[in-house]
Parts: structure tokens; C-alpha cells; sequence
């Protein structure tokens, strides 16, 4: 019966049973024979059934099998849209990985271990996916299957199809196309590719390469990335040191800002210079990849307040390269600009003014007291 099947159907895929209430056992009996005919019911010259004909008794079945097929998509359609918005939903909850766009040749395997591991990660929430699309597609073709058998008449060894039967042969094929669309495992196979493909590229904008006198002060080079976040958007920006002296682990970045919101041009508050929030404020965290000390998370942050609607934030950043000795070699100085609408969507912009060379960092002196 067909309810029983739907049950399957639904225990095959995960599903959870829809809103929709199902017809009970008795709607789906169908007599597998018609019984027989009484005899005058029969013209006995031609042997042809009076009143109930061939194709009378098809349009029947196929009409039954119509209604069980609905019944089938009633259960199948969500089941597949289901398993797609849970795959969407666990894909976006990976954290995309980064990657250095720079033609500094020792930065290129830069987290590449985190770049294979999410790409693992997105195969196997795939396959599990398609996995279970697979299994719905089949067991929704089987239960159809299992009840056309069960509207044909005795086949013959010579028909041919599922059930011998061409009216019920042809909706079952329908069906089965119809099913391979809304299942759609090449659309899944595509969205795989992309999803693979997902990374935060945070770009170099700036060098010390090239500026007079600038590599030989730091005793090594300068460079810093700006991005944007996956996650909301937000700028992301990192500031690496690669040391020619070695011991990069001897070296850490000290960084100051200056918050100063706008409207139009008219200046409506100045923070002045500060240290950079954190552990221990105005010395972002590091980290060491091969001959580079790298401060992966130096990006200024707006935070979500009405009174900045309709404003402009400018954010000046100085940061700077602190030797093994405490000293300061010089440093960058850089500038983000924020926009707040009046309904509160927020924009941002590495300013044009910058970044540039600072030998002096002299504000990271000042707010940190260093020489």
C-alpha cells in the first residue's frame, strides 16, 4: 500500500513526514485483475468485453498511478530541498581560509595546510550530500515503481519496461527525469567546484621593496595585505616582516590608531592616538612562517553604534617593526575610511592617501613610550 511506501520512502531519505496529510491505506487498494465479467457481458463472436474496454481500463491506471506519483513528490521535493539547504548551511559554516596575493615567493605555502583541509572538508559535506540525494532519488523510483507493478495486468515474457505496461512504462520514465532534474546532482557537482574554490585573498598594498634606504632600516622587509572578510564583509589586514637577519621570532609589531568620525567635512569627535586593542594593547599577536614574523590580525574595527549614522570614520594606522632590542627600524603608515549610512549599512576603503614608508613611527613612540 501506498502509505506504507511513502513511510520507506521517508525513512530512506531522513526526512522529516511532511504537513501535508496523507490518504489513508484503503484511497491506494487497487485490484491487481478486474474481476471477470459476467457472461453476457462478452459478445462471444468477437471476444471483445462489452462496456468496459482495453483503453478505459489503461486511462485508469494511469490516473492511479498519476495520484501516487503526487503523493511520492509530496514527499520528495521537500526531502530534496531539505538535504540541499542543510549541505548550504554547513558549507557556510566553514571558515573560508586565506591566501597572500604577493609576489613574495616564501609566503605562497602561507596556510596552504588550512586551504587543504577546508577543501577535504567541502568534498566530504558533498559526497555525504550526494550520497543521500542518491538514496532519495532511488528509493522515490522504487516506491514507484512497486506501485505501477501493482496497476499492470499479468505482463507478457515478450513486454518489455518496468512493468510491461507502455501507459505506466512512459509516467515512470517522467517521473524519473523529472525526479534527476529537481535532485539536480550536476548542479550539485558544479556548486562543489565553486565552494572548493572558496578563499579570503588578502592583496599586498604595500611594500618597503624599492623605497630608498627602507629594507636596510628594517633589516629585512615590510609589507602589508588588506582584504575583506567572508564572514561580514569587514576589512581584514595583516602586516608581515620578513627578517634577513634571522630569528624572525625576535622581532614584534607594535601599532597605534587614530579614530576621528566625520560629517561631510566637519570633524564631530577625534580619539586621538591609541594603542591597538587587545592582550597586551598597541602589540598585535604574531606568528612565525618560515623567515617571516607575520601580525595576521591588525585590522581597525567600527563597531555597530546608531549614533555613527551618516558618518564618515577615518582610522590612521602606524605600525611598526620592534627588533630584538626593543627598538623601533621603522615601520608603515596606512589609512581606512568607513561610511555608515543613515539606516546603518556600513562601508569601507583603504584610503589613497598611503600607505608609506614611516622611519620614525613617531606616534607609536609617543602611545607606547618606546625610544
Amino acid at each position: 500500500m501506498l502509505s506504507a511506501a511513502l513511510g520507506l520512502l521517508l525513512a530512506a531519505c531522513g526526512a522529516p513526514r511532511p504537513a501535508v496529510q496523507l490518504p489513508g491505506p484503503a484511497a491506494f487498494d487497487v485490484v491487481e485483475t478486474p474481476p471477470a465479467p459476467a457472461d453476457d457481458d462478452i459478445d462471444m463472436g468477437s471476444g471483445i468485453q462489452q462496456g468496459v474496454t482495453h483503453g478505459s481500463s489503461s486511462r485508469t491506471r494511469a490516473e492511479q498511478l498519476d495520484t501516487m506519483i503526487s503523493e511520492i513528490l509530496e514527499v520528495t521535493k521537500p526531502a530534496a530541498a531539505g538535504i540541499r539547504s542543510r549541505l548550504g548551511h554547513a558549507i557556510d559554516a566553514l571558515q573560508v581560509p586565506e591566501k597572500l596575493a604577493t609576489n613574495e615567493y616564501g609566503l605562497r605555502g602561507w596556510r596552504e595546510e588550512r586551504r587543504d583541509g577546508y577543501v577535504n572538508e567541502v568534498e566530504t559535506l558533498y559526497n555525504d550530500a550526494e550520497g543521500q540525494l542518491l538514496t532519495l532519488l532511488d528509493a522515490a523510483m522504487t516506491t514507484a515503481r512497486n506501485q505501477a507493478r501493482r496497476l499492470a495486468p499479468v505482463r507478457s515474457p515478450l513486454d518489455a519496461g518496468a512493468t510491461g505496461e507502455p501507459v505506466l512504462d512512459k509516467r515512470l520514465t517522467t517521473l524519473e527525469e523529472f525526479l534527476n532534474g529537481k535532485v539536480a546532482l550536476s548542479d550539485v557537482d558544479a556548486s562543489r567546484e565553486q565552494d572548493k574554490k572558496r578563499v579570503t585573498e588578502l592583496v599586498q598594498v604595500f611594500s618597503s621593496f624599492g623605497v630608498d634606504g627602507a629594507d636596510e632600516a628594517l633589516g629585512g622587509r615590510l609589507l602589508l595585505f588588506v582584504g575583506t572578510s567572508s564572514e561580514d564583509g569587514r576589512p581584514r589586514c595583516m602586516v608581515v616582516y620578513r627578517s634577513d637577519e634571522g630569528m624572525p621570532e625576535s622581532h614584534a609589531m607594535a601599532q597605534v590608531m587614530r579614530h576621528r568620525v566625520l560629517r561631510g567635512s566637519t570633524i564631530v569627535y577625534d580619539r586621538g592616538w591609541r594603542a591597538l586593542p587587545g592582550l597586551a594593547p598597541g602589540y598585535p599577536e604574531t606568528e612565525v612562517f618560515d623567515n617571516f614574523a607575520m601580525a595576521p590580525a591588525v585590522e581597525p574595527v567600527v563597531l555597530d553604534d546608531p549614533r555613527l549614522r551618516d558618518m564618515r570614520i577615518i582610522i590612521d594606522v602606524q605600525t611598526a617593526v620592534v627588533g630584538p632590542s626593543g627598538e623601533l627600524r621603522g615601520g608603515v603608515d596606512w589609512r581606512l575610511e568607513y561610511s555608515v549610512s543613515t539606516r546603518g549599512d556600513t562601508s569601507w576603503e583603504l584610503s589613497q592617501q598611503g600607505p608609506v614608508f614611516d622611519p620614525f613611527c613617531t606616534e607609536v613612540k609617543r602611545a607606547l613610550g618606546h625610544s
